[in-house]
């Protein structure tokens, strides 16, 4: 269930992703997409199990999320990894669009969307996001991008 990359293969591409859903059939989805992509992907099929790997002194780029879960929600885990590693860009899916419009928009480093079939737009998305996260480590963490006071550009699904 989990594709081990080695350190190398991290140092050289310089993306960690953790892919947290407790539906097996979506994790495998997410991250089989994310690594054809390039990514070193991480999985973790609880919240519990997905904390165990930051505990172990693992740090990630990106934390794509499902919002709903047993133990823990997608936003509690998301705030759980942002305490821990305040420069993680999380990714929150649902299954809800209703739910995904309200918490759509917080910030670009923090984005809620449906949960989505379209590898395009969500390979898109988390490549967009990584390119602001990197842009704000450039400047000193500072948002001094017009891009930083939009939305990732991305439409629900």
């Amino acid at each position: 269930m989990f594709a081990e990359n080695t350190t190398d293969e991290v140092a050289a591409n310089h993306r960690a992703i953790m892919v947290v859903d407790d539906n097996p059939m979506a994790l495998n989805f997410f991250s089989l997409l994310l690594r054809k992509a390039g990514y070193y992907v991480f999985e973790a099929g609880s919240a519990r199990m997905a904390m165990a790997y930051a505990k172990a002194g693992h740090r990630f780029d990106l934390l794509l999320t499902d919002f709903q879960m047993p133990e823990m929600n997608g936003l509690e885990l998301a705030a759980w990894f942002r305490n821990r590693q305040p420069e993680i860009s999380v990714l929150v899916v649902t299954g809800s669009p209703a739910l995904a419009q309200i918490h759509g928009g917080f910030h670009p480093s923090f984005v809620c969307r449906a949960k989505t079939w379209n590898t395009k737009k969500l390979v898109g998305t988390v490549a967009a996001m990584l390119a602001l996260r990197d842009e704000r480590a450039r400047d000193g963490g500072q948002a001094r991008s017009a891009r930083e006071t939009k939305t990732i550009p991305f439409t629900f699904y």
